[in-house]
């Protein structure tokens, strides 16, 4: 298990045990929502990618209060976009699903990974809807990138497993950079 994987399911059971103790009625144990999130994997391996969005509603009509159901549900919108044409009516049906759920998520979720994850697809949405200044509002909530699990794990890490994260963020940095490279210059804007 990566140190992000032991750190996702650590919060997630932090908040469970939080939402209990606050009795609010959560509707679901932490196992029946990992198992619609299994499903969802499954699916997308096999390329069901089209069941998700039915097998996540589903979810989530069962199971109002999740947040990594809707944040999932959020990936999948953010999918379709990506997969249809701008001319396709459901491209802008998928573009108005997404925004609505991205913005419900940032407006009352309270966990981070969700959140940021919002954050992340809501900027790509609204840059490719060129609605630039609500991109930037969003992008200005972000912390820097030296502020990161990414960027300060090696701090708090030595030996070999210091050296492999510093050997994955010099492999995302050259990444960043190939990335802005390829999809700046020689763009017609």
């Amino acid at each position: 298990m990566t140190h992000k994987m032991k750190l996702k399911k650590e919060t997630k059971t932090i908040y469970y045990a939080f939402i209990q103790k606050m009795e609010v009625p959560l509707g679901a144990s932490e196992q029946e929502i990992d198992e619609i999130e299994a499903k969802y994997n499954k699916n997308c391996n096999i390329g069901k990618v089209e069941d998700n969005e039915k097998l996540l509603l589903e979810g989530l009509s069962k199971y109002p209060n999740s947040w990594e159901l809707k944040s999932t549900l959020l990936d999948t919108y953010f999918t379709y976009v990506c997969r249809y044409e701008r001319e396709d009516p459901k491209y802008r049906e998928y573009i108005e699903k997404t925004i609505k759920l991205g913005n419900e998520i940032l407006n009352k979720c309270v966990l981070d990974n969700e959140r940021y994850s919002a954050m992340q697809i809501l900027v790509f949405v609204y840059r490719q809807t060129n609605e630039l200044d609500k991109a930037k509002e969003i992008v200005k909530k972000l912390p820097c990138l030296y502020v990161t699990e990414d960027w300060l794990y090696p701090e708090v890490v030595t030996g070999i497993e210091r050296i492999k994260a510093v050997e994955r963020n010099i492999d995302s940095l050259v990444e960043l950079f190939y990335s802005a490279l390829t999809s700046t210059y020689g763009r017609r804007e």
